[in-house]
């Protein structure tokens, strides 16, 4: 009897013998049993030998793989696999080097700028100062 937990069947009875009468696969070097009517080869590509899973594609990337796919005259997925491959496999690219900035020497600083109450104190005189300029 196979169950199915999260996906994959999983076989009910790993350590019990099958009955001369009952039908079994082995897989990976273990003999599981297999109810009347399963698809052998369904139960073997989910007992792991091969991988599922869901990919969402946006519905033009999904079009131009389709269109990838049937030009080729190959599957879905064989087509997908290649793509992803080839992506894989390509070198990183390197990185654009950045130019320099322009630096420029101002002068010394007014103010120490670690001193918060400094800085605060004299943006508040600079504001009074702007503000008397203006006029009222």
């Amino acid at each position: 009897m196979v169950g199915c937990t999260g996906g994959k069947p999983t076989p009910k009875h790993l350590s019990s013998k099958p009955s001369q009468n009952e039908k079994t696969v082995k897989i990976t070097g273990k003999i599981f049993p297999v109810e009347k009517g399963v698809d052998i080869n369904m139960f073997q590509k989910y007992a792991g030998i091969m991988e599922r899973t869901t990919i969402i594609l946006d519905k033009p990337v999904l079009k131009r793989v389709r269109e990838k796919a049937r030009k080729e005259g190959k599957t879905l997925k064989d087509t997908l696999t290649e793509i992803i491959l080839a992506g894989l496999n390509r070198p990183p690219r390197k990185r654009e080097t950045l130019p320099e900035l322009p630096s420029f020497h101002l002068g010394r600083p007014l103010v120490d700028v670690a001193n918060r109450t400094r800085l605060y104190e004299m943006w508040d005189k600079e504001e009074s100062e702007e503000k008397g300029r203006r006029g009222p």
